[in-house]
């Protein structure tokens, strides 16, 4: 039986295992997700308003929200179950008779810290991968897919830094306009395939 000094002791148990730190990282981001669908089913009850929120009003409707794109929170759910990945699997539909499989995948090597002596907080993950499936609403069958890796900070909400064309062109994106993009890059492309069986 080896003794451990208190001093390593203490560096040994200050950071939680890497899954406690993407477990709270993907409630964080689901949190923010429903309640973004949330805020955008609540009914505002029309009356009286003040000069104040009649401003705000039309500056929130020059701006096209999941609603009014027709998008709907179907799903939201966490799998910590991979040996390699946990995730969050959101699924929403839109009214053009489509639904979408959005995965967000954070890999156990990015939620490992850097360095042992330093207190790791789930901010400090940095990177998910992202994988989105288009499906047909009646018939259930694939039209396209699509993967990107992605930047992740958290500020007052989470942050999503995108590649556009190419490594140079980056953009950052709220939540609310992550969902925005990712459902227009699956919709721009087409990658319908028929599957042959023998």
């Amino acid at each position: 039986m080896s003794i451990r000094k208190f001093k390593q002791f203490i560096t040994e148990e200050l950071n939680d295992p890497q899954e406690t730190y993407i477990k709270m990282l993907l409630m964080n981001i689901r949190e923010e997700i429903n309640s973004i669908f949330e805020e955008e089913s609540e009914n505002i009850p029309s009356g009286e308003k003040t000069i104040s929120q009649a401003k705000l009003d039309s500056k929130k409707k020059k701006k096209k929200t999941l609603k009014d794109q027709g998008i709907t929170l179907e799903s939201s759910e966490i799998s910590l179950y991979s040996r390699l990945y946990d995730s969050l699997t959101i699924k929403f539909s839109d009214n053009l008779s489509s639904w979408y499989s959005v995965i967000i995948l954070i890999d156990l090597k990015d939620a490992a810290p850097k360095d042992p002596k330093k207190d790791f907080r789930m901010e400090d993950i940095k990177k998910a991968t992202i994988k989105i499936r288009k499906y047909d609403s009646d018939t259930d069958t694939l039209i396209n897919w699509l993967s990107m890796t992605v930047e992740i900070e958290k500020k007052s909400s989470w942050n999503w830094t995108v590649n556009k064309d190419d490594e140079k062109k980056k953009q950052t994106l709220t939540t609310e306009d992550f969902i925005t993009f990712i459902k227009s890059e699956i919709d721009g492309q087409d990658k319908s395939f028929q599957i042959e069986t023998e």
